[in-house]
């Protein structure tokens, strides 16, 4: 058996080139980690305000409603003018697709935390559960 004595210079120099390649892939390893953490906690973090905006448009809405209905009470009965009454429906619609559009945030951001998770398996079952009418 031979060993030649200077292949040990070459050997050296290739062990500190893996090193260095092992402590950059833990390095981006680490990033790659931070960076999802990162993600999903700003799914979260929009999942809740889409949920709080989604939770106030209701009463919003009502409002719209009732309002809408009271100034076509009063068109009727001579105490307001046909521009109220197209005012107060165009608060009505106004309302309706803010209701809309935050009730879409919701199923939005539901998806970005699954995504974020990297499972769109349990949101994609959830969305076939109530879509079925089921809990």
């Amino acid at each position: 058996m031979t060993f030649p004595v200077f292949d040990i210079f070459t050997i050296r120099s290739r062990k500190a080139v893996e090193t260095a390649n092992e402590r950059a892939e833990a390095a981006r390893y680490d990033q790659t980690l931070q960076d999802l953490t990162g993600q999903f906690r700003k799914a979260q973090a929009s999942l809740e305000g889409a949920r709080h905006v989604a939770e106030n448009t209701p009463l919003e809405l009502d409002a719209a409603r009732t309002t809408e209905n009271q100034e076509r009470a009063r068109y009727q009965v001579g105490l307001a003018t046909l521009v109220d009454v197209a005012d107060a429906q165009s608060l009505l619609v106004q309302a309706e697709t803010e209701d809309a559009v935050a009730r879409l945030a919701v199923w939005q951001n539901l998806a970005a935390v699954a995504a974020s998770q990297g499972d769109l398996q349990p949101f994609l079952q959830f969305l076939h559960d109530k879509t079925r009418g089921g809990p």
